[in-house]
């Protein structure tokens, strides 16, 4: 296909149109604050210079320098704990031995002596302060077990005396090797210029000596004590302990919630602790509570049943707090051979919304992804959002990517653009613009499994099994040390300098035969590239279950998760035309085909930004109407006293730009739109709590799009009206 090459200096007519264009398309309030991209450079080799450090399991920023602790040749460790219970997969793993990823015969000759690694920004060097110790095998006379195979996580405690000390929480062989002592937990200090590892106390006869635990998982701080989940597994869920002075170890710790409930992963927000747990029956479920009173603690459920979706969403594998909400991401691993993964957000008052996922049935109705995106971001193989970090008020979510594991298999040519974990990133938590989708261009980088925001800038730790760990850092493209292009000996990932903002909530929608695209731009954008990807689709067949999708039964809620004979991946982006407006009108190839797209935004210098947030097409989400938005603002009516008053005037004011629509008087209907999001600025008397303003003034912002589309007459005005 041929396409006109435009110059990136629009005409001073052009220049004007887009002002103009911006200023009723696009309402400036409704953009969140443009942040600089950031560009990512490796700082160290693979591993650490040994392969065998497979994940970098916690990371933490600690007294002006940035520790990662390691676990090692943990595709081994899995390996050997399968056929430790089933003796029958021994042979198997042998016969189907991945060569990238070698494990030796006797898993009791691995070293599994599990490290930590400190990075000093000064001199952007890496150095090993410690390595597990080691103890007599019990089932192999005269070899030696590491003490630690791996540090799961790291956290700043701050103890009664003052002292901030940094805990480590680790994990043992013991699943597979019955006999070795619990796990334990390293406290450190800093001592002069040094680092100082002790083991807290955990003697025989003592809660913490005798706890049932294969390994440490998650921490949490909350009101001056240190919370941990025990698991009994080495997959991770189990029960939380706490303690006040965690540096007595023995009996200082003690069990705060019942066995029976899985617990993978904790947060605090909004005042209380939020607990993450899976049910391989009945779906993921978060609860919260405020840690007083008898244990087990008294726990308040907040969402239950896997969301709406039961156990094909399993477990809780990460959360973070951002602007005043919990974002929750979630993984099916239990449920199907490639399982799936979401992300959700929990609000103040308990209520959440669906951020990426699947639609659902719920006792709310019919519930659409805010973002436009199915599970995983649109990407069938993202099998966890693994990680979750803010750094400069851009919150960023890593995957786990399970592609790269077709790369024997005859499946190869269909997926290997998509080999290698995805990193994407919001400024507001809905619209989500990828960093990465391979990896950082390297295929056995699986997955992102730890972050860290810093004065240094945001650290990402990646899983390998093949090459090692690599760690990556990101700073802003106009940082000198973005633009060093090394550092630490290692080749940073090519990337032009971007200083221009990208366009930001991208949406698209359909009209006839079109994609109807448009998005908000950046002040300093006078041109805008329109890039699609056509999804491409492998017939692979029911019987591998590798991939799930909702059938909606009834009206009354009941759905069931049937299977698809085919996955469905996003195929390469290639450019479709530009424009100096801030929305696009594409002409599909194909009606039977999806598709995705993003923007790049282009100044007057010829500079280019980054991707926007990718869209789908035709979207899993119908695009904002007057009925849902009415439903939502009738919704603030039927609340407190104070809401009545401002909610039946914007329900009328609603009703009224509607009326409008349909006579074809589309100034009124804009007047009465943005009277509306007046009073939501207003919010006179502080009515509505903040995340319920943002909530309504989104939905009111997007109707204001879609009648600044109809303006521009790229929609019809009564359509939007019906």
């Amino acid at each position: 296909m041929n396409h006109r090459r435009i110059s990136p200096r629009p005409s001073r007519l052009a220049r004007a149109m887009l002002l103009a264009l911006s200023c009723w398309l696009l309402p400036a309030s409704t953009s969140p604050a443009q942040t600089v991209p950031l560009k990512f450079v490796r700082t160290a080799p693979s591993g650490f210079g040994d392969r065998q450090n497979s994940y970098p399991w916690s990371m933490q920023w600690f007294k002006g320098s940035l520790y990662v602790g390691t676990n090692r040749n943990f595709q081994c460790v899995e390996n050997a704990t399968s056929a430790f219970y089933f003796p029958i997969l021994k042979p198997l793993q042998a016969i189907f031995a991945d060569p990238d990823t070698p494990c030796p015969g006797d898993p009791t000759d691995l070293d599994l002596r599990a490290e930590v690694w400190k990075y000093t920004p000064a001199t952007a060097a890496w150095t090993r302060v410690y390595q597990s110790d080691t103890l007599p095998n019990p089932l192999a006379p005269g070899k030696q077990v590491a003490r630690d195979i791996g540090y799961r996580d790291m956290v700043t405690f701050r103890e009664k005396d003052g002292t901030e000390s940094l805990y480590l929480v680790g994990c043992s062989a013991r699943e597979y090797t019955p006999g070795l002592p619990p796990p334990r937990i390293l406290r450190m200090t800093i001592v002069g210029s040094k680092e100082v590892f002790q083991p807290i106390p955990q003697d025989r006869g003592t809660f913490m000596g005798d706890i049932n635990a294969i390994t440490f998982r998650a921490t949490a701080v909350y009101n001056n004590k240190l919370y941990i989940t025990a698991s009994p597994g080495l997959t991770g869920d189990g029960y939380v302990i706490e303690s006040d002075d965690p540096r007595l170890g023995n009996n200082s710790f003690r069990q705060v919630t019942d066995t029976a409930l899985h617990v993978y992963e904790m947060s605090v927000f909004n005042g209380r602790l939020y607990l993450g747990a899976g049910d391989s029956q009945t779906g993921y479920s978060v609860w919260r509570t405020d840690a007083t009173g008898p244990v087990p603690y008294s726990l308040t459920p907040v969402v239950t049943d896997g969301a709406g979706r039961g156990k094909v969403m399993t477990s809780v594998v990460s959360m973070y707090p951002f602007k005043g909400r919990l974002y929750v991401g979630s993984a099916g691993w239990y449920s199907t051979l490639l399982p799936s993964s979401e992300l959700i957000r929990i609000n103040p008052n308990d209520s959440w919304d669906l951020i990426s996922g699947n639609p659902r049935f719920t006792n709310r109705g019919l519930l659409f992804p805010l973002s436009g995106l199915s599970d995983g971001f649109g990407n069938p193989f993202n099998a966890h959002i693994w990680r979750m970090q803010e750094h400069n008020g851009t919150l960023y979510a890593g995957t786990n990517d399970d592609s790269w594991g077709f790369r024997r298999t005859p499946l190869d040519p269909y997926f290997r653009a998509e080999y290698g974990f995805d990193l994407f990133s919001s400024q507001d938590g809905v619209y989500w613009a990828p960093i990465t989708r391979t990896g950082f261009g390297n295929l056995f980088n699986f997955g992102l499994r730890t972050f860290a925001s810093t004065p240094s800038g945001l650290f990402v730790g990646t899983v390998n099994y093949a090459k090692g760990t690599e760690i990556w850092l990101g700073n802003p493209t106009t940082s000198p040390l973005a633009r060093t292009g090394l550092v630490g000996g290692a080749p940073a990932l090519a990337r032009s300098a971007q200083t221009i903002a990208a366009p930001a909530r991208v949406e698209a929608e359909l009209q006839g035969d079109r994609a109807v695209l448009s998005w908000e731009p950046a002040a300093d954008a006078v041109r805008f590239r329109v890039f699609r990807s056509t999804h491409q689709v492998a017939d692979i067949g029911p019987m591998l279950g590798l991939n799930r999708r909702p059938e909606f039964v009834d009206a009354q809620g009941n759905s069931e998760e049937v299977l698809s004979e085919s996955i469905e991946v996003v195929g390469p982006f290639e450019p479709v035309g530009s424009t100096s407006r801030p929305f696009f009108r594409d002409r599909i190839p194909s009606e039977e085909a999806r598709y995705s797209y993003y923007i790049q935004a282009i100044d007057a210098s010829g500079r280019v930004s980054a991707t926007s947030n990718v869209v789908s097409f035709p979207g899993v989400a119908p695009p904002i109407s007057f009925d849902e938005t009415r439903a939502a603002i009738a919704g603030v009516r039927d609340g407190s006293k104070r809401n009545v008053s401002a909610g039946a005037r914007w329900v009328d004011l609603l009703d009224a730009s509607r009326t409008a629509l349909a006579r074809g008087n589309l100034d009124v209907a804009q007047r009465r739109l943005e009277e509306i999001r007046r009073g939501l600025t207003t919010n006179e008397g502080n009515a509505l709590d903040a995340q319920t303003v943002e909530s309504l003034d989104a939905m009111v912002a997007r109707l204001l799009r879609r009648v600044g589309l109809a303006r521009a007459g790229a929609l019809p005005a009564k359509m939007l009206a019906r």
